[in-house]
């Protein structure tokens, strides 16, 4: 940081104690970076679409050319998380196929 910002005030408003709006132009400008940067790392550590698949449920998404591709839900017992989609091994619907 350089001695014509507020170090203080960025450190203040990055911990959410202190309004954005009450920084100058470059302490903005600081924050704005420091978030975008947080924002990238967690984007990195986002994985929805294991995160459907483990829960069961359905989700869309859309290619670059806006193509909609749906990803079914897979079923699910409701008495456990077993699953009941009869490609996954070990499912107790692979034995009905059987």
């Amino acid at each position: 940081m350089s001695p014509r910002v507020n170090d203080y005030a960025i450190t203040q408003v990055l911990a959410g104690t202190s309004p954005y709006d009450s920084l100058g132009e470059q302490e903005q400008a600081i924050v704005r970076e420091e978030w975008a940067d947080c924002m990238t790392f967690l984007r990195v550590e986002l994985d929805y679409a294991a995160q459907f698949a483990a829960a069961g449920d359905s989700y869309s998404e859309i290619d670059e050319d806006g193509n909609l591709f749906v990803h079914p839900a897979r079923d699910r017992c409701r008495c456990c998380t077993c699953s009941l989609d009869p490609t996954v091994p070990g499912s107790p619907a692979t034995s009905v196929l059987s």
